[in-house]
């Protein structure tokens, strides 16, 4: 079966998960509504890329979340907040294990009785995810994430 591999990808509402690849051709594969994209990019290169897609950088968007939450590590990212776009990182940004969530995708948070450091993520969509963390880091980082929603919504419900 033939694939195409894309250069650069921009995160939409479509977008599922991203995570990296671990392949000569491309860095990451993008979990979408519409099925799989491969990408030349490595997963954090496509949120950087993506957050300047919508006018903002990746460090002043982290630095939004720090300001709003004090979250300091691992810090959800709203790549764009008007379309809600908001994802967490499941290891350290720069770590070539991390993959990125999107909470609005995804249908539950599964405990790995076998392997207490996986955590299963079903996706609405019906694609799954083995993340190598706990349950507990990973469901941690989705609640963070609902959080920035939150702060987001209640700041924004004052301004419409």
């Amino acid at each position: 079966m033939l694939r195409i591999i894309q250069d650069t990808y921009i995160i939409n509402e479509k977008t599922v998960a991203i995570y990296p690849a671990k392949k000569i051709e491309y860095d990451a594969t993008v979990i979408t509504l519409d099925g799989l994209k491969l990408v030349k990019q490595t997963p954090f290169q496509i949120i950087k890329y993506s957050c300047e897609a919508y006018w903002a950088c990746y460090h002043s968007r982290r630095q939004a979340t720090v300001k709003r939450t004090n979250f300091q590590r691992n810090v959800p990212i709203m790549i764009n907040p008007e379309r809600e776009l908001i994802t967490f990182p499941t290891h350290a940004p720069t770590n070539y294990e991390c993959a990125w969530i999107f909470i609005k995708h995804v249908a539950r948070l599964t405990r790995c009785t076998e392997h207490k450091k996986q955590t299963p993520i079903v996706f609405k969509n019906g694609y799954d995810l083995l993340i190598k963390k706990s349950y507990n880091i990973i469901s941690n980082q989705y609640n963070r994430a609902e959080t920035c929603l939150e702060i987001y919504r209640k700041e924004n419900e004052h301004t419409a």
